[in-house]
């Protein structure tokens, strides 16, 4: 069996369940398609997962790994509004600082600055995000914030593309599974969206997709409020960690949520919050 899974973002017990699923065994191949960590609550369960499965295991770079490569050169630099920071803490860094609160991320990282952006198979190619193939090298360097950080970029090629990046609901996925571009990302993380929600796992040899509706426990939902104040710690460029929020805050948030808009957040909540700008580690 050769499959694919995208976009897993720490939802390990996910993770887990749909690998059972599949019946993994140790001659099979597994593609791993990048965005292992953040949002989700167990991104250390994750890369512990993948990093000790008993079959061959091909990873690649994601965006999410990149912002976190690039945000832990900078963990011990006293300026904390700097921007590789911020811009991973907005999409969801924080749930991977608390997963490996306490813990040597060493190991992990090294893992991480050693896998590779895309994969070229026989009969597929393998990425992230998209291929930009009007580049005269879209493997190189210059096709590099394509790999990762690509959307909807036209490709006409003959031999697939299978990537995740951009979360679809589960019937367009369904419906472009016989067509060149296979995006296999179904916002695992997206509670409460219909159509999403669930882990896949694609077969390259049978074309079939296998579904996991995501398990984690339900304080997965949190992160939309996680990312309402990320959004609000970058108004001032400041970034201020902190593991305690007053109840009265929380109350607060959680009455305005429904809006859906920083600049109503921001300026309904105390002052204190917003001369602070902080960054919240809910537990």
């Amino acid at each position: 069996m050769r499959c694919a899974i995208a976009d897993i973002h720490g939802c390990c017990k996910t993770l887990h369940a749909l690998i059972e699923k599949l019946q993994i065994r140790g001659s099979d191949e597994l593609y791993l398609l990048g965005d292992y960590i953040d949002r989700g609550p167990d991104s250390k369960g994750v890369l512990d997962t993948i990093m000790n499965l008993d079959c061959k295991v091909v990873a690649l770079m994601g965006n999410h790994e990149d912002m976190w490569l690039r945000a832990s050169d900078k963990m011990g630099d006293p300026v904390l509004c700097d921007a590789n920071i911020n811009l991973w803490m907005e999409n969801g860094g924080q749930a991977t600082l608390k997963s490996f609160a306490g813990i040597d991320t060493k190991p992990y990282l090294t893992f991480l600055r050693n896998i590779p952006l895309f994969l070229e198979l026989d009969d597929f190619f393998l990425v992230h995000a998209e291929f930009d193939f009007s580049l005269p090298d879209p493997f190189g360097k210059a096709g590099i914030d394509s790999m990762l950080w690509g959307r909807e970029k036209p490709y006409h090629g003959k031999k697939p593309v299978l990537c995740g990046h951009s979360p679809l609901p589960l019937e367009q996925i369904q419906a472009g599974l016989q067509t060149n571009k296979i995006n296999i990302d179904n916002g695992c993380c997206f509670v409460n969206r219909v159509g999403y929600h669930n882990l896949l796992a694609y077969d390259l040899d049978y074309g079939q997709l296998y579904i996991q509706q995501n398990i984690e426990d339900p304080c997965l939902a949190i992160y939309f409020r996680e990312r309402l104040l990320a959004r609000l710690a970058l108004k001032n460029g400041n970034l201020i960690m902190t593991e305690v929020l007053s109840e009265d805050i929380l109350q607060l948030i959680e009455e305005l949520r429904e809006r859906q808009t920083d600049s109503e957040l921001f300026y309904a909540l105390p002052e204190r919050l917003k001369r602070h700008h902080l960054w919240v580690i809910y537990e």
